[in-house]
């Protein structure tokens, strides 16, 4: 019999809030089967601090407690993580990829697995969100119950940053094409528009998932993946380019438009990224971008008029 859990864990650099979420996951109320850390060239003593943690554990006696498994690979980024994570772990009928830095309230794989045990067409169930500072303070709280309604549409708009907060079949994940390791940005989102193509997303409602936010330095280690590179915008743009292109066949043209739209609006930050440490250059060519994608985007059209890129007829 396939046993039932596995979770995958990417980490660099995250020597004390790596252990936040691996006590997270060793609180569940339904402990799951396989965990895997996958350090990333960490530098900063967090292979040691895993190591000596999953140590720990090991000493503990229980019923029903996970086999851990510590790996170290060279510094790449966190889809080579993750794919390399459950290349070596043992198939399971479902799999989760908690970040480093976030949390799972302890009935996490309780509530998501029991949804997906009660209908094969379910591939991925996700759960709210919390975002929260270093102090402590909620800056954010998402319901993701919009993402189980469209999920390829919210995930365009509000960006693919949910794979704490989901859990997914494995057999997904791999009919999707897996990780794209080549990806060092926004492969969240090219992973996700092909596994939502499969089958049914779901919500659960109940506690969020803490997903904390801090800068590099702030707490001594490194700080989120989403402000990792200064060009994000632009990454996010080429990437949800090509997601475009993948799934324009499989939906409306209602939805085409939509999907169109949103990839104007992420040239449009580009371009403005770019204004703001005067790239007047690379910022005009993300505005024309923009406007290749959403005729109507007023506001790059605008950008353009002011930079002497556009003529006012």
């Amino acid at each position: 019999m396939m046993e039932k859990v596995a979770v995958i864990i990417p980490v660099y650099n995250r020597r004390s809030l790596v252990l936040d979420a691996l006590e997270s996951v060793q609180n569940q109320t339904v402990a799951p089967d396989f965990v895997t850390v996958v350090d990333d060239g960490s530098t900063d003593g967090t292979y040691e601090a895993v190591q000596a943690w999953i140590h720990s554990q090991q000493q503990v006696g229980s019923e029903h407690k996970p086999a851990y498994q510590l790996l170290r690979q060279q510094r790449g980024n966190a889809a080579l993580a993750r794919q390399y994570g459950m290349s070596v772990t043992p198939r399971t009928n479902f799999v989760g990829f908690l970040d480093s830095d976030d949390r799972w309230p302890s009935d996490f794989i309780e509530r998501t697995t029991k949804t997906l045990e009660h209908d094969q067409g379910i591939i991925a169930v996700s759960t709210n969100r919390k975002f929260v500072n270093t102090t402590g303070v909620v800056l954010q709280h998402d319901d993701c119950s919009k993402l189980a309604k469209s999920p390829l549409k919210w995930m365009f708009r509000y960006g693919a940053g949910v794979a704490s907060c989901t859990m997914f079949r494995w057999n997904a994940v791999i009919d999707a094409g897996g990780w794209d390791i080549g990806l060092e940005s926004a492969e969240d989102a090219l992973l996700f528009s092909q596994i939502c193509l499969l089958g049914q997303w779901k919500h659960v409602a109940g506690s969020p998932v803490v997903f904390r936010v801090h800068q590099t330095g702030e707490l001594g280690e490194a700080g989120n993946l989403s402000s990792k590179f200064s060009d994000r915008f632009e990454r996010w743009a080429v990437t949800h380019e090509l997601i475009f292109r993948k799934v324009a066949e499989y939906v409306t043209k209602a939805d085409q438009k939509y999907l169109g739209a949103q990839v104007g609006n992420y040239w449009y930050r580009a371009g403005k990224t770019y204004l703001e440490s005067d790239q007047r250059t690379a910022a005009a060519s993300c505005f024309r971008k923009a406007l290749g994608w959403n005729r109507r985007l007023f506001r790059a059209r605008l950008r353009l008029l002011k930079l002497g890129c556009l003529s006012a007829q």
